[in-house]
């Protein structure tokens, strides 16, 4: 069952999966992109009937440059600076340990070696993978983190969100995340395939660990800190989305299914 879960996050013989994060993207965007060409050239419309119509064969070009061009912006940004201007720690010798251990060990299972950890100055337990690029990716983990966890389940965490940049979820996520950050738009809810997203990612992440009882306590240590302010960017590019509603019902769930001991005992075996 682990395997399986893990295959479908990571992608691996689903393909499907992938070209569906990337055209659900390219509509969002499509969409801005479209609704800025349509305002402009509405503009011209309105130009050309008060002065002369030849104003209207400007303003649809440029309405579809301008259109195309804030989408790319957007894009770019939210891949380049989300997560930026965060008030981070230069991690201490034995914290460059563990993460350096915590990256070899479990980085090597899923290929990936150039992770670069920086550590978030705040005392909740959480972590987030966040793009820098096309091809490059920062791993944020709170100083709560390294202060509060062991070492199994700060692998657990570590496990989860490389997973994360493994299936490219992080890039989509991302792209989205920038997009409703633009428009000012903050859920106070998650959609149900954000929460689904979550919680086969706790899976996956089993999946590279073998020991699901680690995530569970994970998630439950991340309730147990709780926050002491809202999140800096969209919340489910979390471990835990602090601030919104039924959050932390959630977490528990995540959690206790994967304590149960049947599943374990029936999922530790593939």
């Amino acid at each position: 069952m682990v395997k399986r879960v893990a295959e479908q996050i990571w992608g691996t013989g689903h393909p499907h999966q992938l070209r569906r994060r990337i055209s659900t993207v390219a509509v969002h965007y499509g969409l801005l992109a479209a609704g800025i060409w349509v305002l402009v050239s509405l503009v011209g419309v309105v130009a050309g009937a008060a002065s002369t119509w030849r104003l209207l064969e400007l303003f649809i070009p440029l309405g579809l440059v301008l259109g195309v061009a804030v989408s790319l912006w957007i894009l770019a940004r939210s891949y380049l600076s989300i997560g930026a201007g965060l008030p981070y720690l230069e991690p201490s010798p034995t914290d460059r340990a563990r993460i350096k251990a915590l990256i070899e060990g479990v980085g090597q299972q899923l290929g990936i070696s150039d992770a670069r950890v920086r550590i978030l100055n705040d005392p909740s337990i959480n972590a987030a993978a966040v793009p820098r690029g096309r091809q490059h990716f920062e791993l944020l983990v709170t100083k709560g983190s390294l202060d509060s966890l062991g070492i199994i389940e700060l692998e657990a965490m570590v496990a989860r969100e490389l997973i994360a940049v493994r299936s490219g979820i992080v890039w989509y996520n991302a792209a989205l995340a920038g997009l409703q950050m633009a428009l000012g738009q903050r859920r106070s809810t998650l959609a149900d395939w954000q929460r689904q997203e979550a919680a086969l990612l706790d899976l996956a992440g089993t999946g590279a660990t073998r020991y699901p009882q680690a995530m569970s306590r994970l998630l439950l240590a991340a309730i147990e800190a709780g926050g002491e302010r809202p999140l800096p960017f969209a919340p489910w590019l979390w471990l835990y989305p602090y601030g919104v509603a039924g959050a932390e019902e959630d977490m528990r769930l995540r959690a206790s299914y994967l304590a149960d001991e049947v599943w374990t005992a029936r999922g530790s075996g593939e």
